[in-house]
């Protein structure tokens, strides 16, 4: 079982931990306490953290004033000041922190199997397998991350949606399908075999079986592009 991971955020607004929280636990597998600003010292020593997440300069000031082990990521940002490891824009998104997190700290491997001799690097953003290596877009390997990291458990739609969009449950969209469509032509054509990993089944979506065995159209599901997932379907 993986060691958990925790994250500390210094926030005095009360709304943005219940918004993170489920973000980073089901996304990539942390913890996250919140304290306000001015606790930092009480909680510096609680946890061996693996990030502090500062809500604003003031709460940025207080990590470095604290001299914090950990780096710090300053949400509400364009640019990382000094003191800072990272920045992320507000509102902030799912794919974008967990992309930041994934630079930060003493990380887990930043490569990852999703099946044997198939490795997913989240952070450098590229597939790679047999030899061949196929570039992904931040969305794409967020997605996979997140499938990866769910397994064996199918994904639904609307889980997809907001942990890598920040949509809410009730959003009408098609860029899920939109997005898997893309992947799944851009795998067949740069690593043969690979678009059949993302299955589309009872549920939602799963990874597939071993690569480069796995076969169009998956174990147990459809993952042939042209059919449920074609830009425009339901």
């Amino acid at each position: 079982m993986a060691r958990l991971r925790h994250l500390l955020l210094l926030t005095g607004d009360p709304n943005l931990a219940p918004l993170l929280e489920p973000l980073v636990r089901q996304g990539g597998g942390f913890s996250l306490t919140a304290a306000k600003p001015g606790e930092v010292e009480n909680v510096a020593g609680l946890h061996p953290w693996y990030a502090t997440l500062a809500d604003g300069e003031a709460a940025l000031q207080r990590c470095v004033a604290a001299a914090l082990a950990a780096p710090v990521l300053l949400l509400g940002a364009a640019e990382a000041p000094p003191g800072a490891a990272g920045a992320l824009r507000k509102p902030v998104r799912a794919a974008a922190l967990l992309a930041a997190l994934a630079r930060l700290g003493p990380a887990g491997p930043a490569e990852v199997a999703l099946a044997p001799g198939l490795r997913l690097d989240h952070a450098g953003r590229w597939l790679a397998g047999g030899g061949a290596r196929v570039r992904l877009t931040e969305k794409e390997a967020a997605i996979l991350l997140h499938l990866h990291q769910a397994a064996p458990r199918p994904v639904p739609k609307e889980e997809l949606l907001g942990q890598v969009w920040g949509y809410a449950p009730d959003v009408a969209t098609h860029t899920l399908e939109t997005h898997l469509y893309r992947l799944r032509r851009k795998l067949g054509q740069g690593l043969p075999g690979a678009e059949a990993l993302v299955v589309t089944g009872p549920g939602g979506y799963r990874l597939g079986g071993g690569w480069p065995a796995m076969g169009r159209g998956g174990a147990g599901g459809s993952a042939a592009p042209g059919g449920a997932d074609e830009p425009g379907a339901v």
